[in-house]
């Protein structure tokens, strides 16, 4: 599952508010503030945290997983075709 600082990075990456985000995802953006700030992996509904991901995804977004928790996950952008 992605993390709050991969929410924070993609939104980052593409230059977008939580707002956007909120727009984009039909997730309320105060959820979209509640997780983008979890310093982990967000304690919300797992469909919710899909869809952000799937919307952010859509765009370009890709979430880095390196399955060690102590160096921490990443984020890369690629504009899509």
């Amino acid at each position: 599952m992605i993390t709050g600082p991969q929410v924070k990075a993609a939104l980052s990456f593409l230059g977008w508010s939580r707002k956007k985000l909120s727009e984009v995802s039909n997730v309320p953006e105060r959820t979209i503030q509640r997780i983008a700030e979890a310093e982990g992996v967000p304690n919300a509904n797992a469909q919710t945290v899909a869809e952000i991901q799937r919307s952010l995804e859509d765009v370009g977004i890709s979430f880095l997983d390196d399955g060690d928790d102590s160096v921490g996950n990443g984020v890369s952008y690629r504009k899509p075709d």
